[in-house]
């Protein structure tokens, strides 16, 4: 049996996504065999999955194996016959690179906040994915980023604002952005929110 054809379900994905590889094998011989494939990274030969399938005489069979999240571009192999066939799956990565607020502190209850975010994409695909803003670790606000690769894709400027709640006491208030795809999390900073009572 030979290892004719290797297809991936996608081509680019998101980091943290997963990929199906489809393998078909070709018997060309005069009686059924039994063979083993496995589907591992290039790189380092760490094996995602494997599959053993019995094929009949001068027939064809088509197996799937699924990788892991993946969360870098990587080049699979599928190995276990020969010709071993490699494919790249590109990948997309969503990083906050800085966070910070906007408006200026303090602030009275029931008044909007803005947080400035810069986000990039180190990958090799378009990446698509949420930045959530936090308070005191509630998300209050969240907004969709789409990110060309390098070197067409520049880093992205995005303003989150989150309402702060109503109350008779001056409180402080934790914001931080956190990030979809890879639970990558920045602290935009603390802001003192004071009650009305103060202000006046």
């Amino acid at each position: 049996p030979e290892l004719v054809l290797i297809e991936p379900s996608e081509a680019a994905i998101n980091e943290g996504e997963t990929v199906q590889v489809n393998a078909t094998v070709l018997n060309d011989g005069n009686s059924a065999d039994t063979v083993t494939v496995e589907l591992v990274r290039e790189q380092d030969n760490q094996q995602f999955d494997n599959s053993s399938i019995t094929i009949d005489a001068e027939t064809n069979e088509t197996v799937s194996l699924v990788t892991t999240p993946l969360d870098e571009t990587t080049t699979l192999s599928v190995q276990g016959l020969a010709p071993t066939r490699n494919v790249t799956i590109d990948v997309g990565e969503l990083d906050l690179v800085n966070t910070e607020i906007a408006t200026e502190t303090p602030v009275t209850t029931g008044e909007t906040v803005t947080v400035n975010v810069t986000v990039d994409n180190p990958g090799t695909a378009e990446v698509t994915g949420f930045l959530n803003l936090r308070r005191n670790g509630t998300i209050v606000n969240d907004t969709q980023v789409t990110i060309p690769p390098k070197p067409s894709g520049d880093q992205k400027f995005v303003q989150l604002t989150a309402s702060l709640p109503q109350g008779t006491e001056s409180t402080t208030q934790v914001l931080n952005v956190t990030n979809s795809l890879n639970n990558q999390s920045v602290n935009a900073g603390t802001i003192t929110v004071e009650s009305p009572a103060d202000t006046g």
